[in-house]
């Protein structure tokens, strides 16, 4: 990678790093705000109605993303005279066509998802609601899959930042209204928020993408569209299309089995709801919200891996991604670490519930897992290995409902946390295993798992040790807490890995020694026959 495209790739980083910091940040407190507002249960309900908006945008977007951004970057930097504009114009009429398709499926299909699936007429319309923002959602996946080949990223970040702060002041205006008529009109109420963020988003995004292909004319130039470059949109598009249909039809059907399935263990409706909702949305969201940090990298990885693929830059593929699946599994462990150590005190603190500490401490040793296999997959899309990706996916999709039907209903919420378990390993082995085949990447398990393993069980114990074995009773004490534990981590993990590199370096030196060693002996008997 070349400097000044080293800068760019760092400098983009950062800013998508520090707009996935923001928007997740605004994203738990809001969690914690709507918890506060509409309990457990109405966040278990909220959580139904938004699995079922998942697929829809899934429907909606069908691979639009991904491929926006492989078209784009394989163009080049200096593209031939109207290959972006060709390529967007494909991108764009896509994205109608898929979107549409879906918001009025969505809006015909309301009373019959409600009733039949949800088993639930309060989440009609706010399913109806749901289904306008699709068009807007498809047509900003395209355009931000725009700034991501073209690699100005801060317009699409800034955006992101917008949309998120309409979402939150929308939706704290509905809720006044909407929230004292009762829990359907309360989840109408958020669900509306979102839907007008989404419509100001795609409006303002449109506007940076007019302004960006103003500013860059000279291959912007307004040509018909070629038939090359809509074969290739839908040679990557549909089957990824094809295969996240499934997979999000499947983690669809996973969702709204799993309070039916609770409620055959002996769990009360609400209960169901209550449950479901702590873990989907009070849990996970803490544990994935140091994954904006990968997640921007991985992002940007997708359009560097595809420009290296169509250079057959083999020994550049490789080098990348040993060093971002060693960043991953450093980072990753130190913050299983963290969460293991502090949850006690990060779900009482923010969400002040017990049972949210609970399913932090059990879910905190796959975090290396989780933020692996998000990584490896954006990899293997930057190599067109889209498809295997999203077969994989399915399986463990498949393999997600199977386990709740027979797990469940036994074992109650022990038995999910066993189902996520084993479905995340599954699928990071499987996608880690096709990484490694086709990029020859050699694994450090001593560097890329042992030694961070061993700084984090330093660092947590010295913590300890240091007098602060209580848990923190506040969010400022917590913070320090938890930046002492990562800066001890850190630290350790630092000298432990110089102590290594020093031993390996005596050891070859040795090795070498040796070698000319015996080269001399040989020699010297040559000499004296």
């Amino acid at each position: 990678m070349r400097a000044g495209r080293l800068w760019q790739f760092i400098r983009n980083a950062l800013i998508m790093s520090a707009t996935g910091l923001i928007i997740r940040c605004v994203a738990v407190s809001f969690n914690v705000y709507l918890t506060d507002k509409l309990g457990a249960d109405g966040i278990g309900l909220y959580s139904l109605v938004m699995s079922v908006y998942g697929f829809g945008i899934t429907l909606a977007t069908s691979g639009i993303n991904l491929a926006a951004t492989r078209l784009v970057a394989e163009c080049g930097e200096d593209p031939p005279r109207g290959a972006l504009a060709r390529a967007m114009r494909c991108c764009l009429g896509y994205s109608v066509f898929f979107g549409t398709v879906a918001s009025v499926l969505m809006l015909l299909l309301a009373p019959m998802i409600s009733e039949c699936w949800l088993q639930d007429a309060r989440t009609l319309p706010a399913l109806r609601l749901l289904g306008l923002s699709l068009l807007p959602v498809s047509l900003s996946s395209a355009m931000g899959g725009y700034f991501a080949g073209v690699r100005r990223v801060w317009k699409s970040a800034a955006v992101q930042i917008f949309s998120q702060g309409a979402r939150v002041v929308l939706t704290i205006y509905a809720l006044q209204i909407f929230l004292p008529r009762g829990l359907e009109y309360a989840c109408i109420g958020v669900v509306l928020g979102g839907t007008l963020a989404e419509f100001g988003s795609f409006f303002v995004l449109f506007a940076a993408y007019l302004h960006d292909r103003h500013q860059h004319s000279a291959s912007a130039q307004k040509l018909p569209p070629a038939p090359p470059v809509r074969r290739k949109l839908i040679s990557i598009a549909l089957p990824v299309a094809i295969s996240t249909y499934a997979r999000s039809f499947l983690l669809t059907v996973e969702h709204l089995l799993i309070p039916i399935c609770l409620r055959k263990n002996g769990a009360g409706r609400e209960a169901s709801l209550a449950a479901y909702g702590t873990l989907h949305s009070m849990a996970l969201p803490i544990l994935l919200f140091p994954s904006a940090l990968l997640g921007s990298v991985s992002g940007l990885l997708i359009p560097e891996m595809a420009e290296y693929r169509a250079a057959r830059n083999h020994a550049q593929i490789r080098r990348v991604a040993s060093r971002v699946l060693r960043l991953t599994l450093i980072f990753s462990v130190g913050t299983a670490g963290i969460m293991s150590c502090h949850s006690y005190s990060l779900g009482t603190v923010i969400y002040g519930s017990a049972e949210a500490a609970e399913y932090l401490r059990l879910l905190a040793p796959l975090v290396p897992i989780m933020y692996l296999d998000g990584t490896v997959d954006a990899m293997l899309k930057g190599l067109g290995e889209q498809v295997y990706s999203m077969n994989v996916n399915i399986i463990d999709a498949l393999l997600s409902v199977i386990l709740v039907i027979l797990l469940l209903p036994r074992y109650g919420v022990a038995g999910y946390v066993i189902v996520l378990y084993v479905c995340e390993v599954f699928n990071a082995v499987c996608s880690l295993y096709r990484l490694l085949s086709i990029t020859a990447v050699d694994v450090d398990v001593l560097g890329w798992v042992i030694l961070p393993l061993l700084s984090i069980v330093g660092a947590t114990v010295g913590v300890r040790i240091f007098g602060m074995y209580y848990p923190a009773a506040d969010a400022f004490s917590l913070s320090l807490r938890i930046i002492l534990t990562a800066g001890m981590y850190l630290v350790i993990f630092a000298l432990l890995d110089w102590s290594v590199r020093c031993l390996r370096r005596c050891v070859q030196r040795h090795q070498r020694l040796d070698r000319l060693h015996g080269g001399l002996q040989k020699t010297k008997k040559r000499v004296l026959r």
